[in-house]
């Protein structure tokens, strides 16, 4: 097993993955590029599996912002994120393991009908670049997600006619 970072290090990329779900959640996207991913680092993995396993892939902040910031714009969304486990693989590399639980919510449903929960996994790879640590490889890999009903069956919907209904 390869041995803990330091302390320091720890809360540093505690901090780190802390700013990665709170910039989520208020929809600061320009944020991303420079704190949590490297500045000027466009070669990125981030990929994010589904409770079934079916990948979405990302090479990059670019393409990754594009996707999340247009999807998450009408949502309101939570993740609470666990604080990790932590393996120092290389002097200015970690390797960090983070359990989460997420909520995405649909406003333009009345109630709470509209919603999406769901948790699991990020495995993430952490380098140190000019005394700061950054994410420089990502995957989250969905254990369990539930879609209320209304909303299934509006995505079906959607998928079947090809018109968007939220």
């Amino acid at each position: 097993m390869a041995p803990l970072p330091k302390p320091e290090v720890i809360d540093a990329i505690i901090r780190k993955k802390a700013r990665y779900g709170y910039y989520a959640d208020t929809k600061q996207w320009h944020r991303y590029a420079g704190d949590v991913y490297p500045p000027g680092q466009e070669q990125l993995s981030l990929r994010y599996l589904d409770h079934e396993g079916t990948p979405l892939v990302f090479e990059g902040p670019k393409p990754w912002i594009g996707f999340f910031q247009p999807f998450f714009a009408p949502l309101q969304t939570l993740h609470n994120i666990g604080i990790g486990h932590f393996e120092q693989v290389a002097d200015d590399e970690v390797h960090a393991r983070f359990g989460f639980e997420d909520q995405l919510l649909f406003p333009q449903l009345p109630w709470g009908l509209a919603e999406i929960r769901g948790g699991g996994f990020y495995d993430e790879r952490y380098r140190l670049i000019d005394g700061e640590w950054y994410i420089v490889e990502l995957e989250m890999r969905r254990t369990y997600q539930k879609i209320s009903f209304p909303l299934w069956a509006i995505m079906r919907v959607q998928q079947w006619t090809g018109i968007s209904l939220l």
